[in-house]
């Protein structure tokens, strides 16, 4: 039997349904009622996805990490235009074509982790209000100015930021740009900036002759 036909069991609060050529997410109805209650993690990665079901999502009370990278996702919110979960701690959606995060995160106050590299985004509007994001990761989308940003100098704890493949490239004076706009970041691309140092675009102003 394929690994992909095998029937799905839930192990450890964990749920994976990566893999199996799934077009839409419909839970198992083999799976009880309590494990979807008490579950903590779902995996349908790998999959033909193009929405995610607000039925399927409103069984699982407690979920905190969520993966749906390589679907086919124009839209990360709910199908009836809901947010995510609340509940949630980390989402990879990654590799999908959406094109907006508007909406998609608005209840989910609790998110400390956001992979969406290589989507369609170019700007963060609606990402403003997660105040407990510490990682996320834009790489390879559409941001093509620090305008598109601007809405995370709200993410007081946002650490780390990835922006490699982007137009905006985070080298030169638009990196300066970018550590200016986000002060907190500790991070930029996987590499640390040093404390204290100046910006790589500043330059001592010459004095004038007297």
């Amino acid at each position: 039997m394929d690994a992909s036909d095998a029937p799905p069991v839930v192990e450890n609060d964990a749920f994976d349904l990566s893999s199996r050529r799934l077009l839409q997410l419909d839970l198992p109805s083999s799976v009880s009622a309590y494990a979807y209650q008490t579950l903590i993690a779902l995996n349908v990665s790998r999959n033909r996805l193009r929405s995610l079901p607000a039925e399927a999502f409103g069984q699982l009370e407690q979920i905190e990490s969520l993966d749906v990278s390589y679907n086919l996702l124009r839209k990360l919110a709910l199908d009836d235009g809901s947010s995510l979960p609340s509940s949630l701690l980390r989402v990879d959606a990654s590799r999908n074509l959406a094109s907006s995060v508007k909406g998609c995160f608005k209840d989910c106050s609790s998110l400390k982790i956001l992979l969406l590299s290589h989507n369609r985004i170019g700007q963060c509007d609606g990402l403003e209000h997660l105040s407990n994001l510490e990682d996320l990761d834009l790489a390879g989308n559409r941001v093509r100015a620090c305008k598109g940003l601007r809405p995370l100098a709200g993410c007081a704890l946002l650490r780390s930021l990835r922006l490699q493949g982007c137009p905006v490239e985070t080298t030169g004076s638009s990196r300066a740009l970018v550590i200016g706009l986000l002060p907190q970041l500790t991070h930029v691309d996987g590499a640390p900036l040093p404390r204290g140092a100046p910006w790589p675009s500043a330059r001592p102003r010459a004095r004038r002759a007297t």
